[in-house]
């Protein structure tokens, strides 16, 4: 998106205008809808104003606040904290994120705008769908989830309070895909990621949770890596970044192997 700061009377807003192609990604009245069911938790920043047919959105603008500091652990045991919240509220909504929609929306979306640079991509998306046959069987719980829990979108306020934004991908998930997220935005490692699970479940983690985040960072590594390589397509370059994210589904499809071979 392309966002603008200004002032009215004195008092700072933001305004959001969708970037190139997002009207294709985006249900903004889905978007609309998770900010009304989110609005009792007083969680989010303020949003003064919300177009659900243009996606343009104005909200408060919050003087001397600061993003999240994905390798500060205590930032991030708070982050967890209010994602645990968000997950544990019982709020709901009408929409899915379907990993595996995604998945082949995104595809589709590349192979009709230029094409999948990657040589190896049939051979991976092959695994990707063993992981994802391996979730179905999992039957994880839902709840609303964020999907785009990246540093950045966590806000410390200079009153010591903590807002998440952007709630633009999210939908009813299993929550377990927030803390994954987290970690493939964050790059981190695996210990890294081991010690944000422990965090986010503030207790040791059962095998198949274990199971359920590397595999969600796999396929969320594989998601957004063809959500740039479309964006690249529209004149946006992303850099490292597209290779970053499909490393990530190769490295964790490996990681589910070790931990579960498959049969």
């Amino acid at each position: 998106n392309k966002s603008f700061l200004f002032s009215v009377s004195g008092k700072q807003y933001i305004c959001r205008i969708p970037g190139p192609g997002t009207e294709l990604l985006i249900n903004r009245r889905q978007e609309a809808a998770v900010y009304e069911a989110v609005k009792p938790l007083g969680i989010t920043e303020y949003v003064i104003y919300f177009d659900s047919s243009s996606g343009y959105k104005i909200s408060e603008y919050y003087e001397d606040a600061r993003n999240s500091d994905a390798g500060n652990w205590t930032d991030v045991s708070r982050c967890m904290k209010l994602l645990k919240q968000v997950h544990q509220a019982g709020l709901s909504v009408d929409h899915r994120f379907d990993i595996r929609e995604k998945i082949k929306f995104y595809e589709n979306l590349c192979r009709t705008h230029g094409g999948i640079p990657f040589e190896d991509y049939d051979l991976i998306k092959n695994k990707m769908t063993e992981l994802m046959d391996r979730l179905d069987q999992m039957n994880r719980p839902e709840t609303l989830a964020h999907i785009d829990s990246v540093a950045d979108n966590f806000l410390f306020l200079s009153d010591g309070t903590l807002r998440l934004i952007d709630w633009e991908y999210s939908g009813m998930c299993d929550p377990l895909i927030d803390v994954a997220m987290c970690a493939i935005y964050s790059y981190y490692n695996e210990e890294q990621t081991d010690r944000l699970i422990r965090i986010y479940l503030e207790q040791t983690p059962e095998k198949d949770e274990l199971a359920a985040v590397y595999s969600y960072m796999a396929l969320g590594g594989f998601l957004w890596s063809l959500w740039a390589v479309y964006k690249s397509h529209l004149g946006e370059e992303f850099g490292e970044y597209t290779l970053i994210m499909y490393r990530y589904a190769k490295r964790y499809y490996q990681r589910i192997q070790e931990l579960i071979p498959s049969k």
